[in-house]
């Protein structure tokens, strides 16, 4: 009997030292599904805005072509009541205002068909071309009288 009385509170100590073990990995465990949680949720969060800005951005480019058609129109309308060497100059800023719109409506077909990823790289060549129309636009205005 008194060469286990030192092997008890040894014993004990094992066993407790175990338990606190097993309660601090049952923390660490519950401690990473929670950060694995959140991050999925950011991601998904992420890209939830990601594709409302897009959907945005697509809204305003279809708003904008329609705005520089409206535009066409008025300056063809235009063309008649102007003199021959005017009006060749307004055709042409009008021509290359149809062929800016004609890029436009191509990036917007491949904009809407790109992944979210992608996105963002077009949208800067989109707004290009938006402010090329409208500096054709006014080049155009500034033919008429």
């Amino acid at each position: 009997m008194n060469r286990y009385r030192y092997s008890f509170p040894v014993l004990w100590g094992v066993i407790v030292g175990c338990v606190v073990a097993m309660g601090l990995e049952t923390e660490s465990q519950a401690g990473s599904d929670a950060i694995s949680k959140e991050a999925k949720e950011t991601v998904e969060a992420t890209k939830k805005y990601t594709a409302q800005q897009k959907e945005a951005f697509q809204q305003k480019v279809q708003e904008e072509l329609a705005a520089v058609q409206k535009q066409i129109t008025m300056l063809q309308g235009k063309t008649h009541d102007v003199s021959a060497g005017v009006r060749a100059d307004l055709q042409r800023s009008i021509h290359e205002l149809e062929k800016q719109k004609e890029k436009a409506k191509e990036k917007l077909v491949t904009l809407r068909g790109a992944t979210d990823d992608r996105w963002s790289a077009m949208k800067s060549s989109v707004d290009s071309t938006l402010t090329d129309m409208k500096q054709t636009y006014r080049k155009a205005l500034s033919h008429l009288p």
